[in-house]
């Protein structure tokens, strides 16, 4: 697919719709925290609730088999629960008519307004990416660096961790939505892109910060601690194949993608 970096006018930040995942209560701390952040530049979010770790669907998507034998560890409940919350608002953002949409987890911080405001202006004018991270999590080596809109973004040698706040086209939903079974959490899902046939690019530095610190803390990071303190020996050499392949195809899809990017 070629992707050129500018190929449409630019839209407003108001026209590209902002929604928001939360389990929050009604009138909870962090509900309230998101929805401050975003009237103070006067854009009007939509809070989509997610599903709560303690109560889970009893159909979900989660395959525990695919899981032991692809991954080195197992998913918390939280993880699944943010999966699920996540796919809920891919699936609305199909039912939508956006061909761009922003999704962000409750615990945001802007700490680039300027940079935030030129991102979310160009959401729809441009082809040269299918999800845009405006947060990353110990991000990776810089492969390429692209100006866009007079702000830089950049391809790592394969996604960070982290869904604080990204960008995603409608048909990149669709894609992410085709795997029926889930076995890895979301945001590694993502990293492993080209079995989506995606491109993922970044905004660098972030242009927004997680400070779930500040709102009683990340219940999603203590569960995943508690997961990796459950180790074996199987699961530790599945970890490293799995480590190798992902380097392998990681390459292989970067080259690609940078030899139809103008």
């Amino acid at each position: 697919m070629e992707r050129n970096l500018i190929s449409r006018p630019l839209a407003k930040a108001t026209d590209v719709p902002i929604y928001v995942l939360t389990v929050d209560e009604e009138n909870g701390q962090r509900k309230a925290h998101c929805a401050a952040v975003f009237e103070g530049l006067k854009l009007k979010p939509i809070f989509i609730t997610g599903f709560r770790w303690d109560n889970l669907p009893s159909d979900n998507a989660y395959s525990v088999w695919k899981n032991r034998f692809f991954t080195k560890r197992s998913l918390s409940d939280q993880e699944v629960a943010v999966y699920l919350g996540h796919r809920k608002i891919w699936s609305k953002i199909l039912d939508s008519r956006n061909e761009v949409s922003l999704i962000v987890e409750d615990d945001l911080s802007i700490i680039d307004h300027c940079n935030f405001f030129n991102v979310m202006e160009g959401a729809s004018s441009s082809l040269s990416w299918d999800i845009l991270k405006l947060f990353d999590f110990a991000p990776k080596r810089i492969v390429a660096t692209h100006d866009w809109h007079g702000v830089k973004i950049v391809d790592y040698k394969y996604p960070a961790s982290g869904l604080v706040a990204y960008l995603i086209t409608r048909d990149a939903a669709s894609r992410l939505l085709k795997r029926q079974r889930f076995f890895r959490p979301v945001d590694e899902d993502i990293s492993w892109c080209w079995e989506f046939d995606l491109c993922v690019r970044s905004v660098s530095p972030n242009i927004v910060d997680e400070v779930s610190h500040q709102l009683g803390g990340s219940l999603i990071e203590e569960s995943r601690f508690a997961e990796r303190q459950r180790k074996n020996l199987l699961r530790s050499l599945v970890g490293m194949a799995s480590a190798g392949v992902k380097q392998i195809r990681a390459r292989r899809h970067l080259k690609r993608i940078l030899s139809h990017t103008k």
